[in-house]
């Protein structure tokens, strides 16, 4: 299975201009959308509405991916083509998250695009944060689509962290996280966190919440950016 993250924008043009500060590369692009990478994940820029930030995942069939979706109750529906060919499922996750799913074959094809370490000035990337309102459900929604748990269990008081093979997830339990939160946000750690973000303020990339709590010297090795799309990034200092 692939999976990229889908970004709504309003502004393509001011989306990109951000990401390139963010030291993304364009992979593929045209006037309505654009497919970005920072080396380890996706982003598919584009101004379609309806679907939230979230993900996107290619499967071999959707027939029997609906059939799969409605066996575990999920709240999914399908979008068709004009012929009623199935065109793409859509999944309603209970923290606002959007979810797509589109025909293997479909997804776009980057014959020189080798995903195999951080390009971007954020680091490397460690998966898509969820706050949950609901902790447990949520934990069962996501296994329901595949995942499973790769750290913690249904009774952890903060965070568990689950992975298909694909994006990995962090699901947080509502309030665990004393920062800004917006779901979903994307994750970042490095050792050298605190001059990574020196490099982004250089480069007149803003950041909603600057953290120092953790440094004895009180620099800032941990921030939030927001894109603005509306997208959020936790960059952590290991």
């Amino acid at each position: 299975m692939h999976a990229h993250i889908h970004v709504p924008v309003k502004n393509l043009s001011q989306s990109l201009d951000f990401y390139t500060k963010l030291g993304y590369q364009k992979v593929k692009a045209n006037d309505e959308e654009a497919f970005i990478t920072d080396g380890c994940i996706i982003l598919h820029l584009n101004n379609r509405t309806g679907v939230g930030h979230g993900l996107t995942f290619y499967v071999e069939d959707l027939e029997a991916q609906i059939k799969t979706l409605k066996k575990a109750n999920l709240p999914a529906r399908l979008n068709l083509h004009e012929d009623a060919s199935y065109k793409e499922i859509l999944v309603e996750e209970p923290n606002a998250v959007g979810i797509r799913f589109l025909a293997k074959g479909e997804e776009p094809v980057f014959s020189d695009l080798n995903l195999e370490g951080a390009l971007s000035h954020c680091g490397a990337h460690y998966g898509i944060g969820i706050m949950a309102t609901e902790f447990v459900a949520a934990i069962d929604f996501w296994e329901a689509l595949g995942y499973k748990l790769s750290s913690g269990n249904r009774e952890s008081k903060s965070y568990v962290e689950m992975t298909n093979d694909t994006i990995p997830i962090g699901i947080y339990r509502e309030g665990s996280c004393p920062h800004l939160f917006i779901t979903p946000s994307l994750t970042y750690f490095e050792k050298d966190m605190a001059d990574r973000i020196a490099l982004l303020k250089s480069k007149s990339v803003v950041f909603v919440e600057e953290i120092t709590q953790f440094n004895e010297k009180g620099i800032v090795d941990h921030a939030i950016w927001a894109a603005p799309d509306g997208l959020h990034a936790f960059l952590f200092c290991c």
